[in-house]
């Protein structure tokens, strides 16, 4: 059954981010955990017109009371200072203060490292650029699933896929890998630089290399049903948070349910976008990075996402909206998709567009 009811939030994000800026900080999107529990992406105010300031992780509780307990806990184990509590609401974690990633702290203290990514209590990013040793980054995952993620790598690896690769003799906890050369698809968007239909034709030829991959064992599987529901949920969020309704869900879920299932199930990145496809200099071949939401379901999804993705960077102005279709089309024939995956790229397509509306409503910085 599509759940798109959670638990109504007792503030609206609009109150919230001004609770937010009455901090002293510009939220620059947020990830709801719940309808009473937000992880925030913050940086400090811009100052003299210019960008804004370093990444500065927070959470916000609709507890107040959990709030507190979140910011003493917290602030137990992190370097002084580091944990802030920002009105009766919002807790800033600095400094990779972090209660459930303990590892975080002592890295970001290290010499040669910035922090580029945070998500409280979940996973955070970590680069490395020191003369001993190769740039490189560090992902801090909870428990034992930096293991997992190694061991993930190394397969597709072996198989002859162009992803990060593993530095060995890391703690469990840990995952290194070595910086790959190269500015992501998003990034080439953003500056200016030239992307062309060939570029495109070639990330198709990479997402058909990943999909003949043969999965790692216990992959989980990912099918229609599993994509409606995540999409139910982040409109259900986004609705209880006062954002309103993306309009369409039912009908695009009804139209995917519509399609045929693929003659079989393969190894989707699940997660593919202009940020996860590095672009090397020298050669002009493609990488795929950050490969945490890996699962066997329809290519379709996969194709489907990058799809929605061009059209999201085109309303944003990183792309003109005239060469999405070419786009699109050269994507499509890159992978060499057949018509059965056409119909179904077009069916996950509209899900997507609901769900990045649903997601990009907590996005008031539109990253």
């Amino acid at each position: 059954m599509l759940t798109t009811t959670p638990t109504p939030a007792t503030t609206g994000f609009p109150a919230i981010r001004a609770e937010v800026a009455a901090a002293g900080l510009d939220l620059e999107r947020a990830q709801p955990r719940s309808g009473t529990h937000l992880l925030l992406h913050l940086r400090e105010p811009a100052t003299g017109g210019g960008p804004g300031g370093d990444l500065v992780p927070g959470q916000w509780f609709a507890d107040a009371e959990e709030a507190d307990r979140v910011a003493r806990r917290t602030a137990a184990t992190a370097p002084a200072g580091a944990v802030e509590r920002r009105g009766d609401h919002v807790v800033v974690q600095r400094h990779g203060a972090d209660r459930r990633l303990p590892e975080l702290a002592p890295l970001v203290a290290a010499p040669g490292t910035h922090l580029v990514a945070h998500r409280p209590e979940r996973r955070a990013v970590v680069r490395v650029d020191r003369g001993d040793a190769p740039p490189h980054f560090v992902k801090v995952l909870r428990g034992d699933r930096a293991a997992g993620a190694a061991a993930t790598l190394e397969h597709l690896a072996g198989a002859g896929l162009p992803v990060p690769r593993v530095r060995p003799g890391t703690p469990p906890s840990l995952l290194v890998t070595e910086a790959l050369p190269g500015t992501t698809l998003h990034d080439l968007l953003a500056t200016g630089a030239a992307v062309t239909t060939t570029d495109l034709h070639a990330v198709g030829g990479l997402v058909r290399r990943l999909h003949e991959v043969a999965p790692p064992a216990g992959t989980p599987r990912h099918d229609a049903g599993d994509e409606a529901e995540l999409t139910g949920r982040a409109v259900g969020l986004a609705a209880a948070y006062g954002l309103g309704v993306p309009a369409g869900l039912h009908d695009a879920v009804a139209r995917l349910a519509a399609v045929p299932a693929p003659e079989r199930s393969v190894l989707l990145h699940r997660d593919l976008h202009d940020k996860q496809l590095l672009r090397d200099p020298a050669t002009g071949a493609w990488s795929l990075l950050d490969l945490d939401l890996l699962a066997l379901g329809d290519p379709a999804l996969d194709l489907a996402n990058m799809v929605v993705h061009l059209e999201l960077r085109a309303r944003q102005g990183l792309l003109d909206p005239t060469v999405v279709e070419r786009w699109s089309a050269a994507l499509l024939e890159g992978y060499g998709a057949d018509e059965r995956t056409r119909v179904a790229v077009d069916a996950h397509a509209a899900v997507a567009r609901v769900r990045l509306a649903a997601v990009y409503a907590f996005r008031p910085g539109g990253g």
